[in-house]
């Protein structure tokens, strides 16, 4: 397939992000993820069929969770799945449950970032 992300057009994704998610096929979904531009993001989710946007943020969540630092580019996609989709809570569980792991963990961080900065200022 010869998809450019950064010259995706609304029609281009959506056929690739169909294909990929009815598919099962990683690959193409990764192409379609490689997509940052949030207008056509909203616009090709918009036009997915509902029960593709479960499965979509079904695959964000596992890839979320695996890749934590894959969280900045994942959020858009996330973001407009949540807005645009209609979700049973069973399908929103494993996301909620993650964030509220990750969002746990962020006191303890901010602590741990505290001391370190206190001591290079040492130094």
């Amino acid at each position: 397939m010869t998809f450019k992300p950064k010259l995706a057009t609304t029609e281009s994704l959506k056929e690739l992000l169909t294909q990929a998610l009815q598919s099962s096929d990683d690959g193409l979904l990764e192409l379609a993820l490689a997509v940052r531009d949030v207008k056509i993001i909203s616009k090709t989710l918009r036009e997915i069929d509902d029960s593709l946007l479960v499965t979509l943020l079904g695959k964000l969540t596992t890839r979320l969770a695996t890749s934590p630092l894959r969280a900045e580019a994942l959020a858009g996609w996330i973001s407009y799945c949540l807005k645009l989709g209609t979700y049973e809570p069973q399908n929103l569980a494993t996301l909620k449950n993650m964030l509220y792991e990750r969002i746990e963990s962020f006191p303890d961080l901010l602590r741990l970032e505290g001391r370190l900065s206190m001591m290079v200022e040492v130094d």
